[in-house]
C-alpha cells in the first residue's frame, strides 16, 4: 500500500456544525455505487442528499452517530461514520474519495473504528456493502468481515 502521508493531514470528529462539509464527498459516494453496481443505476440513494445530510445531523446531535474524518490540506478526502446500536457496531460509511485512495487514509479510519467498538467491548460489527462493490469487500474481509447473509431486492 503506498503512503505518502504529509504533515498536512489532519484527523477530526465532526459534529453538527461542520457536517455540511461531507455533502461533496457524499455525493462522490452516491455516484461511486451508481457506478459499481450494475442494479443501482441512479436509484442510489433511495432519498435526496439533503435529507440524508439532515438525518445524519440529527444522529450526531443526539449522540447517537460518530464522524471521522480525514482533512489534507484542509480539504476532506476520507470520512467514516458509525455507532453502536443494542450492543452491535454499525459502520455506516467508510469513504475515501478516488483521488486519494491506496494512500491508506481508510485504514487509519477503521483502525479508529476497530478501536472504538474494542473500548465500548461491541463483539458484533455490522457493515453493507453495495452489490459490486468487490474493493470494499476485500477491504473489510482483511479484518475479518465475512458475508452472512444477502438481500435481494426488487425495484419497480
Amino acid at each position: 500500500m503506498e503512503n505518502n502521508m504529509s504533515e498536512d493531514i489532519i484527523i477530526e470528529k465532526l459534529d453538527v456544525s461542520n457536517i455540511d462539509e461531507l455533502y461533496d464527498l457524499l455525493q462522490e459516494l452516491v455516484n461511486h455505487h451508481n457506478n459499481v453496481s450494475k442494479y443501482f443505476k441512479g436509484e442510489y440513494p433511495s432519498k435526496p442528499l439533503c435529507e440524508k445530510i439532515n438525518e445524519i445531523k440529527e444522529k450526531v446531535k443526539n449522540g447517537i452517530s460518530n464522524i471521522d474524518t480525514i482533512r489534507l490540506n484542509n480539504e476532506i478526502v476520507a470520512f467514516s461514520i458509525y455507532y453502536i446500536e443494542n450492543n452491535i457496531g454499525t459502520l455506516e460509511y467508510l469513504f475515501t474519495s478516488e483521488k486519494n485512495r491506496n494512500m491508506g487514509y481508510g485504514q487509519i479510519l477503521m483502525n479508529n473504528i476497530m478501536t472504538y467498538f474494542t473500548e465500548k467491548d461491541v463483539k458484533k460489527i455490522e457493515v453493507m456493502v453495495v452489490y459490486g462493490n468487490d474493493g470494499a469487500k476485500r477491504f473489510y474481509n482483511r479484518y475479518g468481515f465475512q458475508i452472512k447473509s444477502e438481500i435481494l431486492s426488487l425495484i419497480r
